[in-house]
């Protein structure tokens, strides 16, 4: 990462795949060259296009996830119950479990392996915590005011911090962000 301010991958530059219901595009991956084929990874964020009515994750012992619907709602089946869960709402869930879903839709992932961290739709003003690897995936075009510098976000578009300086993100759109603790 070095010592940007920020970086900023581009939606082009993501990898798709196909899965059991759809597709998952790797938003980012850590550390950089994990896999997320090997299970070395520490954390993943991706986004998935659910296009079956009923789909069924794959379980990923020793993974925590956190999914955040973001086109419509979907229900989580796993451990004998069920879960609503409204678009930009996060749900956290033992990944290892058996789960599957019914709703289509797109919808965020972060799956950790021994780290914490959240996921939420934030706008205005906002403050890095300190020691937590911070980003912003825009649903639109997303303007981030970062000490004397204004950057301009297009949608889909991720936006990595890699300082603890308060900063301004504005959109017309949703904005969600990730938080893991390092």
């Amino acid at each position: 990462m070095g010592n940007k301010a920020y970086t900023v991958v581009k939606k082009e530059d993501m990898s798709v795949s196909q899965w059991s219901s759809g597709t998952t595009t790797e938003i980012y991956i850590y550390p950089e060259h994990a896999s997320y084929a090997m299970g070395d990874f520490s954390f993943r964020i991706s986004a998935a296009e659910i296009l079956d009515n009923e789909a069924v994750f794959t379980p990923l012992s020793g993974v925590h996830r956190i999914i955040m619907p973001i086109t419509g709602p979907i229900t989580l089946f796993l451990n004998g119950g069920s879960s609503f869960i409204e678009p930009f709402h996060a749900y956290a869930f033992n990944g290892g479990l058996p789960t599957r879903s019914k709703g289509k839709g797109r919808d965020l992932n972060l799956m950790m392996i021994n780290k914490t961290g959240n996921v939420e739709t934030v706008s205005g003003s906002v403050t890095p915590k300190q020691g937590y690897f911070t980003a912003f995936y825009p649903l639109d075009h997303m303007t981030v005011h970062i000490r004397d510098e204004t950057i301009t976000i297009d949608g889909g578009d991720f936006f990595i911090n890699h300082q603890d300086d308060e900063m301004n993100v504005e959109s017309e759109a949703p904005i969600v962000r990730f938080e893991i603790l390092m």
